[in-house]
């Protein structure tokens, strides 16, 4: 079998050409159309237009008819006359059939049905048309016997004026259809143009090109501007998210590396017997920082373990009812010692109950990355306290006399391993813990926010839902 073969090797003809051929072909049906529609009109007027000069005439032929004496001169004599003025007589019996007389009879193209015998019976003229041939009939007061005398007037529509002008119809309507296609060319490529700048973009972007922009002129079609904005929009957040990540996976290798390394080193030394002379105390101090830096490590696979989690959704959220000050408090007041180590004043207000029907694991996570994310930055005070909002949610509130954020980056605190580069702070934490708070509290049906504290530093609130849906992985 040919490696071509099959239905994804199969040709498929391409927008432009279906475009003019629809066009085309529409073009070509409405002059059909047109066409046909216009012969019909034209011979029905002129067929209309001799009908009625044929009953105008009418008045003048039963003139002639009532003129002649017929009890005074022989049938034969109007006959003749008839005869030269091209008209036609015949007799109509009482039943309403028709009689021809010798040499008279009905026109070919006209029967008995067409005139109506019963109407001309009644005293009543009788026109009409059939194919090009109009017809007048009028009955006379002539008795043949039992059998009244009709005098037929007939004219036969000339078409060849119609008939002449129907090649230059056809070149018309040739000379249209081209400029139909030449129309349908260049709107089907004005239509196309910017989806193949489009198609180029996305190509470009499939192959790994994230810098690939659809730049369409300003012509273009509103709808296609709309689709080219879409792709740059998606172009740019996957800009964004690649320099992000990159920007991730530099910080995590320095987290990780920075550890590593203090481990190896101390590690070695302790196998090498470096500090098998040295003091106790400093075989200690060894020990107790290899303790330490492993549980760096491990908190900080920890929180990419969270993260990863939450970003897959395989993650559990039991809520049952619990105080929410209560699980703050008790969150917050872990990190005293800490607080006392680093020489801030931990402040943990501690209101009213708060009754919710939450996860306090995950409430409890929520207070503690935010308190360690404070501890960072604060100069001399944190202040924690969950409080109740007026739509009836429950916020958490943590604030610092840092440095602050500015307000142009109070958007960005919340992306991974973002730091404010003017605004360095303490050692503490995996910087992690906003990413995580974020992910958690959306996954709770809430949101956060960092905002300038009134009296100078940064305060985050995150607010929560009173209830929440159980998540299990």
């Amino acid at each position: 079998m040919s490696a071509h073969s099959g239905p994804a090797a199969r040709s498929h003809t391409s927008l432009a050409t279906r475009l003019v051929i629809a066009f085309t072909g529409v073009a070509m049906v409405v002059l059909v159309l047109s066409g046909l529609a216009t012969y019909v009109l034209v011979r029905r007027s002129l067929q209309q237009h001799a009908l009625e000069d044929m009953r105008a005439r009418s008045a003048d032929v039963a003139a002639v008819v009532k003129s002649n004496d017929f009890t005074a001169r022989p049938v034969q004599r109007l006959l003749i006359g008839l005869r030269a003025a091209q008209m036609q007589a015949v007799l109509v019996n009482p039943n309403g059939s028709v009689l021809s007389l010798p040499n008279y009879h009905l026109p070919s193209s006209v029967d008995a049905a067409d005139i109506r015998t019963g109407d001309l019976l009644a005293g009543q003229q009788v026109s009409g048309r059939r194919g090009n041939t109009v017809f007048l009939a009028i009955p006379t007061q002539t008795q043949v016997g039992r059998r009244t005398l009709v005098v037929v007037a007939t004219e036969e529509i000339d078409l060849t004026v119609l008939h002449d002008a129907l090649p230059l119809i056809f070149l018309a309507g040739v000379a249209l259809l081209i400029g139909v296609v030449l129309f349908s060319i260049w709107l089907a490529r004005r239509l196309t143009r910017p989806i193949r700048t489009i198609e180029r973009a996305a190509a470009q972007l499939a192959t790994g090109d994230l810098s690939a922009r659809a730049e369409l002129p300003p012509t273009t079609d509103e709808e296609l501007v709309a689709l080219a904005a879409a792709l740059n929009t998606m172009a740019a957040q996957l800009e964004h998210a690649r320099g992000s990540e990159h920007a991730f996976l530099l910080s995590i290798s320095h987290d990780l590396r920075t550890p590593l390394t203090s481990i190896r080193g101390y590690a070695e030394a302790l196998a090498d017997g470096t500090l098998d002379d040295a003091d106790p105390e400093d075989r200690k101090r060894a020990a107790t920082i290899i303790g330490a830096e492993g549980r760096r490590l491990e908190r900080l696979v920890r929180d990419l373990l969270d993260l990863a989690r939450l970003d897959s959704r395989q993650f559990s959220m039991n809520p049952r009812p619990c105080d929410a000050t209560e699980v703050v408090r008790d969150a917050a007041e872990a990190f005293a010692p800490q607080a006392r180590e680093l020489g801030v004043s931990l402040d943990v207000i501690s209101g009213e109950p708060l009754p919710v029907d939450l996860d306090p694991e995950r409430v409890g996570q929520i207070a503690a990355n935010l308190v360690e994310n404070a501890l960072k930055y604060a100069h001399t005070r944190v202040q924690v306290y969950a409080a109740r909002q007026q739509d009836g949610r429950v916020a958490i509130v943590v604030g610092d006399d840092g440095p602050g954020v500015p307000a142009d980056e109070m958007n960005r605190v919340f992306e991974r391993l973002y730091t404010v580069r003017e605004t360095p702070g303490r050692a503490v934490g995996t910087g992690l813990g906003l990413a995580i708070v974020r992910e958690l509290a959306a996954a709770m049906g809430g949101a956060a926010r960092a905002e300038a504290a009134p009296g100078g530093g940064t305060r985050f609130v995150v607010s929560l839902p009173a209830q929440a849906k159980s998540v299990v992985a």
